[in-house]
């Protein structure tokens, strides 16, 4: 849907958009992400944020 998110994963730190839901046998819909630096993944949802949330978070 375009959302902007962020993922913190493993000591890594990626932006990118929502483009998607993946169902499979996981209990729950992987998102898919177009990430800012080239390529796409499908990740667990629990790893992902609100890119805006974040930005907020980070001034406080």
């Amino acid at each position: 849907d375009g959302t902007h998110v962020v993922m913190r994963a493993r000591g890594t730190t990626r932006s990118g958009r929502t483009f998607g839901m993946a169902k499979g046998a996981a209990s729950y819909a992987y998102q898919a992400v177009r990430w800012d630096d080239q390529g796409a993944d499908l990740v667990a949802p629990y790893v992902l944020r609100r890119a805006e949330n974040q930005d907020q978070e980070g001034e406080a």
